[in-house]
């Protein structure tokens, strides 16, 4: 199962270079009246194109294993399972549509990990929080392919997300921290 179809990723894709584009305006116009207008939209645009980034690169890749070794072993830790996991982030996926996202990431001053939903691009987002796996719930992103069914969308994501993305963000902050994460 497709996570999206060809036509919902160009329109993805030109949603962020349109957010790109207006980021590089208002970085251009620095100091102008313009910018002092809209001050809170450079960290909207900056946090849009980031969680995109993510989003992309955890979904794009062909992979088939979807399994984690890693995340196996923290819940394993944590004395729970992959299935409540993905029940879990699901929650706050359903928590953030139509319009926002389910994080999952590494708390720094907890040193633990967190799951959360935030709305928009930058509300309720936590600092000290590193993202390590995104689902982007805004309506662009699964209406065309989904219609109205998100829980169609969410078992999607599950199926094409390449666990080794995650991991591989995993072991660059744990490596840029000097400590295991898990």
């Amino acid at each position: 199962m497709e996570i999206q179809s060809k036509e919902t990723e160009a329109l993805h894709k030109e949603i962020v270079d349109g957010y790109k584009e207006r980021l590089g305006k208002i970085e251009e116009a620095k100091d102008s009246e313009e910018e002092q207008e809209e001050p809170f939209e450079r960290s909207l645009l900056h946090n849009a194109i980031y969680l995109h980034r993510l989003w992309f690169e955890q979904i794009e890749s062909s992979a088939k294993d979807t399994s984690s070794p890693l995340l196996e072993e923290i819940l394993k830790r944590r004395e729970s399972d992959l299935s409540t996991f993905k029940s879990w982030i699901s929650e706050f996926a359903k928590a953030s549509q139509p319009n926002g996202w389910a994080i999952w990431g590494w708390a720094h001053s907890l040193k633990t990990f967190v799951g959360f939903p935030i709305r928009g691009h930058d509300d309720s987002i936590p600092l000290g929080v590193t993202p390590l796996l995104v689902i982007d719930c805004w309506e662009h992103a699964y209406l065309f392919d989904f219609k109205n069914d998100f829980d169609l969308y969410v078992e999607a994501f599950w199926q094409k997300l390449d666990w080794d993305v995650i991991e591989k963000r995993h072991h660059e902050l744990a490596t840029l921290f000097g400590y295991n994460l898990k």
